[in-house]
């Protein structure tokens, strides 16, 4: 066995052993003390190695981001198409027409709140509120999402294209 010896920032001294067994892995880069510091103190094993296990199965960071940001958008879309489709657009069905089909095309009208029933606005206003709550919570994850990568990139040594790809549906 062969040693070094080295001093570490704060000037204490260490030996580090050398073996030249053939069976040993390659020693890889010891990491800096800001590195080895931020990833010994996590207080929640579980939740960061579900993380880490939801990184990898969800094939990264920008399939997440993709993903939450599309889930977004497409509550939004519907929440906006349910209030623009209640509120905005005036139907005129003729009752006395025996065919009950609509004789003209839908008018576009502004919104009148006043008017709109009341369940219907509750329903608007709590879905509206649940995607304000979402976005908040896309902005946190999106800085979790960013956590695990940096644990990926510099800890493991894995970048996201090493990653497995998606199977087709």
């Amino acid at each position: 066995q062969k040693t070094m010896s080295t001093r570490n920032q704060n000037g204490q001294q260490y030996e580090r052993l050398f073996d030249d067994d053939e069976d040993c892995p390659p020693q890889e880069q010891i990491l800096t003390s800001n590195e080895t510091n931020r990833w010994s103190q996590i207080s929640n094993l579980d939740d960061f190695f579900s993380r880490i296990y939801n990184y990898h199965q969800q094939n990264g960071f920008w399939c997440m981001f993709v993903n939450d940001l599309f889930q977004l958008l497409q509550f939004g879309f519907v929440i906006f198409g349910v209030f623009f489709l209640t509120t905005c657009v005036k139907y005129n069905i003729d009752d006395t027409a025996t065919d009950q089909h609509i004789t003209q095309v839908p008018a576009f009208q502004s919104p009148d709140l006043r008017n709109m029933h009341g369940f219907l606005l509750l329903l608007i206003v709590i879905a509206t509120a649940y995607w304000i709550w979402r976005c908040i919570k896309f902005v946190y994850n999106t800085g979790r999402f960013r956590e695990i990568q940096q644990f990926y990139i510099n800890v493991l040594k894995i970048k996201d294209v090493s990653l497995p790809m998606p199977k087709p549906v």
